[in-house]
């Protein structure tokens, strides 16, 4: 188990140090520059996207924005969510994304879809999400914290834990030497004594 948290931890660079945003900011900036020059573009210093050159394959393509899932997974790794909620927050996009479709005035002169002026946001809703899971996990925590049983309660082999915790032993004796070799019980060594129940002596079986 550890060594699969060590290599999730690598694959979606992590590290053991704290949150590091601009470690985030930097690798998803670097994987967008060359995704973007896998299609050949690139930003340029007015940040407008510009042609660059011949793009490369399809395989580089997709390898560049595998990498940008790698990162941006990562990133949300950072801030504490597991696989699971990054599956419910994706799903959360998809879904205010797909409203756009319904109610968006057009497109834009590149083909965006664009947004109604009454478009509501994803972040209230994912905000939410992240507050109530947070709330049950606080409160996850919390309950493994047990109380300790109470020992008066207990009993083992018919004798009761006082209330001082003292064990009242019986007066009789219950065990007996008994001999213990290798052709009656196939545990132990031949000649030698140990302590066993008098039921159990018959039997040949130590305890």
């Amino acid at each position: 188990m550890k060594k699969h948290a060590e290599a999730v931890k690598t694959a979606f660079h992590m590290t053991d140090t704290e949150r590091n945003d601009e470690l985030r900011a930097r690798l998803i900036n670097e994987e967008c520059k060359e995704t973007l020059a896998a299609l050949g573009f690139v930003v340029d210093k007015r940040g407008a996207v510009r042609k660059s050159g011949d793009k490369m394959t399809d395989a580089a393509i997709v390898k560049e924005c595998c990498d940008i899932h790698v990162v941006t997974t990562g990133t949300m790794i950072s801030l504490g969510l597991t696989p699971e909620d990054i599956c419910v927050c994706q799903k959360i996009v998809d879904e205010n994304n797909l409203l756009k479709i319904d109610t968006s005035p057009g497109k834009d002169a590149f083909g965006k879809i664009l947004k109604a002026d009454d478009h509501p946001s994803a972040v209230p809703i994912i905000f939410d999400y992240l507050e109530e899971i947070a709330a049950i996990r606080e409160q996850e925590a919390e309950d493994v914290v047990l109380d300790a049983p109470e020992l008066d309660a207990l009993h083992l082999d018919g004798t009761e834990l006082g209330a001082s915790g003292g064990v009242d032993l019986p007066s009789e004796p219950e065990y007996a030497d008994a001999p213990i070799t290798d052709q009656e019980s196939g545990i132990g060594v031949a000649g030698t004594t140990l302590p066993v129940k008098e039921a159990d002596a018959e039997a040949g079986f130590a305890v």
